[in-house]
């Protein structure tokens, strides 16, 4: 049953994530879903992609491992949104 409920945080959080990117009207993005292996999506503008990873109650050891070994192309930049039991905000990461 607690694992089910970390699921429904971590399901909401990516799409409190990708709405709150979506709907910036400053920043506005194109959202990409991916297969969430290494990441959750893709946020793309003219020249930008944001690679995110979202986590639920901390950035593991094991998620900046995973996010750090990827090597993307030089005009994105990978991220992990962590969202806290109880916060709105995200804890926001950018890995190199």
């Amino acid at each position: 049953m607690a694992e089910e409920a970390v699921i429904k945080r971590l399901n909401k959080a990516k799409n409190v994530a990708m709405q709150s990117l979506k709907d910036n009207q400053d920043k506005r993005h194109r959202i990409v879903p991916s297969d969430n292996s290494e990441f959750c999506f893709l946020a793309v503008r003219k020249k930008e992609i944001r690679m995110i990873r979202v986590v639920v109650d901390e950035i593991t050891a094991n998620d900046i491992k995973i996010v750090r070994e990827f090597d993307p192309p030089g005009i994105c930049t990978k991220e992990i949104w962590c969202r806290k039991k109880g916060e709105k905000k995200f804890e926001i990461r950018e890995i190199e």
